[in-house]
């Protein structure tokens, strides 16, 4: 518990979140690099780019995998102390900064997932 109780302002969120983001920026990185230069794994990119089958995207299915990708930055805890760190504090300013956050969000998970997938697509059962 000590570590946690060392932070004592609101700005120590900035630090925190940053080093979240650079972790989902380095797995992101990873899974594209281990896709495309590791050829034990995937001996020819394209032969299993070619196996994907067609993303079916549908209302349903982004209905229930933003909000699960949302929570999973778990923002129900973090959106009270972002408020407060904002120069602007207004609901506009914060709906943007929660927007440009889910964005990059969502693409960093997309990416995980459509490379990761590509991936192991031979390994399936």
């Amino acid at each position: 518990m000590f570590p946690m109780s060392i932070p004592r302002n609101a700005s120590a969120l900035r630090y925190s979140s940053l080093f979240g983001v650079l972790c989902s920026m380095y797995l992101c990185v990873a899974v594209v690099i281990v896709f495309f230069t590791d050829k034990t794994v995937v001996p020819d990119p394209s032969a299993n780019f070619k196996n994907i089958k067609p993303i079916t995207l549908t209302f349903d299915g982004v209905v229930s995998t933003v909000p699960l990708i949302i929570f999973a930055y778990m923002y129900q805890v973090n959106i009270p102390m972002i408020y407060v760190e904002l120069e602007t504090r207004n609901a506009k300013t914060m709906g943007s900064v929660i927007a440009a956050g889910s964005s990059v969000a969502v693409v960093f998970y997309v990416m995980v997932g459509i490379f990761g997938y590509a991936t192991f697509i031979d390994d399936r059962i």
